[in-house]
């Protein structure tokens, strides 16, 4: 949890909720929805929940003035389908359409965007616009290692967007600002009404660095549930509530050494690829290390150990492998998570593709 170290004392943090941070001060509902926002001596925001826990109204009171409203609706998925935001007297109206849990177009009366994406990513690559009566125009982004837009381009190269951001996602500055882009981390979407990101299943305060609600998948998702990510230069959560796959490879420093990391939209599965072109899914928070299988068998009475003997779980699997013994000079066996089936796999891919498995199953089942 952020502490404010300038405060003579620290406030309690309970059930990892700020009551304040800086000049601001936060209170929640039972639920552990946040339902007041007050910003230095002039600014007070209130947030309402339906039974969903997901923000169906906001309003932002600048000294005692209304400044914006806005109101949200959602499908029986969860997503976000429309809004509608009052800024200062202007009123605008938007409908979103979705491919899957992926935002792919958004409109307003008289014009509409749709959005196209890295393949299996939330990464933006291009948009397009269309305003009735128009042509159509098209613009590019251009994102950082973690796919948030730094730069859009229209066709033609030139800059008509562009911002500089702080560690965990705000906007410092516009340094271009030409036209509208409200894309930042991936699966973000910023709300100008309430200066929050909506974040596919919540919404997300960048200037602290959490959620407003509760994670919807409870501890699943981390021990803190309001909490973004370990990292935001390494780590995205595009959905709100997927937890990165427990002991997979540091996401820092494989995108450091020319990896890549991504999470299929369809399913809460983290994909690695190496340097080499190699590629394992992490399904369920396992890795899925077929394509690299050699053999496998299945042994039973599997202790979690790496015992070459014949009562050990390699010397076991070697007597019983359709191929017979494992080629230990390229290979190795890995305990499948099922905690009965070995497989063997290259001792680079094992090795590099660090994971949880069967031992780890095996030894908590003890």
């Amino acid at each position: 949890n952020r502490l404010d170290f300038n405060a003579r004392q620290f406030d309690k943090v309970k059930d990892n909720r700020i009551k304040r941070w800086r000049d601001q001060e936060y209170r929640y509902d039972p639920w552990g929805n946040l339902i007041e926002k007050r910003s230095g001596t002039g600014k007070l925001q209130h947030f309402s929940y339906d039974c969903e826990n997901r923000l169906v109204r906001a309003e932002t009171v600048v000294n005692g003035k209304l400044e914006s409203r806005g109101e949200y609706r959602y499908d029986s998925l969860g997503r976000r389908v429309a809004k509608q935001a009052e800024i200062n007297g202007q009123v605008e109206q938007k409908r979103f359409l979705w491919q899957g849990l992926r935002m792919l177009r958004e409109e307003t009366p008289g014009q509409s965007t749709l959005y196209l994406y890295e393949p299996g990513t939330y990464a933006p690559l291009a948009r397009v616009d269309q305003l009735e009566g128009e042509e159509q125009k098209l613009y590019y982004f251009h994102t950082d290692q973690i796919g948030t837009p730094l730069e859009m381009t229209d066709s033609d190269g030139k800059i008509v967007w562009q911002a500089i951001y702080r560690s965990w996602g705000a906007v410092e500055q516009l340094a271009v600002s030409d036209v509208d882009q409200n894309l930042r981390f991936q699966g973000q979407y910023f709300d100008a009404e309430t200066e929050l990101n909506y974040n596919t299943f919540r919404y997300y305060d960048s200037g602290v660095g959490r959620f407003v609600t509760q994670d919807p998948i409870g501890v699943l998702g981390g021990v803190n549930l309001y909490n973004y990510g370990v990292n935001p230069t390494s780590w995205i959560d595009p959905w709100g509530w997927s937890a990165k796959p427990s002991h997979s490879p540091d996401v820092a420093k494989w995108l450091e050494k020319g990896g890549s990391v991504h999470m299929e939209i369809d399913g809460r599965t983290w994909v690695y690829q190496d340097w080499e072109s190699n590629v394992v899914r992490y399904p369920g928070g396992h890795p899925d290390f077929s394509p690299f299988e050699r053999q496998k068998v299945d042994v039973p009475d599997l202790k979690g150990n790496h015992g070459k003997n014949p009562g050990g779980d390699f010397g076991k699997a070697d007597a019983l492998a359709p191929q017979g013994k494992a080629d230990y000079a390229k290979n190795t066996w890995h305990h499948h998570e099922n905690m009965m089936t070995m497989q063997e796999v290259p001792k680079k891919i094992h090795n590099r593709f660090t994971h949880s498995g069967g031992v780890k199953n095996m030894k908590s089942s003890c």
